[in-house]
């Protein structure tokens, strides 16, 4: 995986839960760079050929994610608090 921020689902995601979600990846498999831009996907027989200001990457998929916008109009409507990334903040009681 191949993100170009320093964790997955930065927009999503505070640092802290980023780490977990590194953690997890990792333990299943999935070798990370992180923090590396893309510049360039090519093809190189059956196989993709991914560029970044990293380095050169040779993998069997390329599936690219540009982000997502939370809904957040029902927390408005209740006047919950909306964090930075549209994350809705509970409070336990």
């Amino acid at each position: 995986m191949i993100s170009r921020s320093g964790y997955p689902l930065r927009k999503s995601l505070d640092e802290d839960m980023g780490n977990i979600v590194i953690n997890e990846l990792i333990r299943h498999g999935v070798k990370l760079q992180l923090n590396e831009r893309i510049i360039e996907i090519d093809y190189q027989g059956d196989k993709q050929v991914v560029i970044t200001d990293g380095g050169k990457y040779v993998v069997d998929a390329v599936v690219l994610a540009t982000g997502i916008k939370p809904n957040v109009e029902l927390a408005k409507q209740l006047d919950l608090r909306i964090g930075e990334t549209g994350t809705v903040w509970l409070m336990i009681i």
